[in-house]
């Protein structure tokens, strides 16, 4: 609660950049999947901005992509600031790796440059998971695009879920980063099933609809 009420504006301030944040750059992610097929909107919204292809924009999105994405980043935080300060900033079995006090305020308190890291190596597991799921495509439909492996959708999980692991090791490793973490990995695709099954058919569609390929 202290949290929460000891500065009002700077807890406004940082669910308006959290929320911002995840507007802003979500929208961009997903457009990878677009991109690269993994799935298609019925009435995308796109922009062709820096991209010299006029078959892929760079942005793919529609409607409710930014504001979704803007929930996600404030929820995110949120629970970040939340969980670090019930679980005092605890680490998770890191004695054999965390050298000193510096690195552990390194990750709890990152620089700049450091978040960005974190969101560029975010960045290329969405750009990834699509190039895979392309690749598989590719491999089932032969010729000379064809690659020598089949990504089937199994094998794009255990090794997007490798990345992930390596990317909380390398970037995290407190305990509030892995809650955090567990509660995306199951509350993300609870909402987009909750999206789907209820709220788009509840409003028509809204012109939002998407299908998985």
């Amino acid at each position: 609660k202290d949290i929460l009420t000891s500065n009002p504006p700077k807890s406004l301030l940082f669910s308006a950049a959290m929320t911002t944040s995840g507007a802003i750059l979500g929208p961009f992610l997903d457009s990878y999947h677009s991109s690269f097929g993994v799935l298609q909107y019925d009435a995308p919204i796109t922009l062709q901005l820096w991209s010299t292809d006029l078959t892929h924009p760079a942005l793919i999105t529609t409607w409710w992509v930014p504001p979704l994405f803007g929930l996600a980043g404030f929820i995110i935080g949120w629970m970040y600031i939340l969980l670090d300060s019930l679980t005092a900033g605890g680490d998770v079995g890191v004695d054999d790796v965390v050298v000193d006090d510096e690195d552990r305020q390194r990750r709890r308190s990152p620089s700049v440059p450091f978040v960005l890291l974190g969101i560029a190596i975010f960045t290329f597991q969405y750009w990834l998971s699509g190039v895979l799921f392309a690749s598989s495509l590719s491999g089932a439909g032969g010729g000379d695009a064809a690659l020598p492996f089949d990504y089937d959708r199994g094998t794009i999980l255990i090794l997007m879920t490798l990345y992930a692991g390596l990317g909380f090791y390398t970037l995290d490793r407190t305990l509030s980063g892995l809650l955090t973490s567990l509660a995306t990995a199951i509350g993300g695709p609870l909402i987009e099933v909750g999206l789907i099954s209820i709220v788009l058919p509840a409003i028509g569609g809204g012109g939002g609809g998407y299908q998985y390929m």
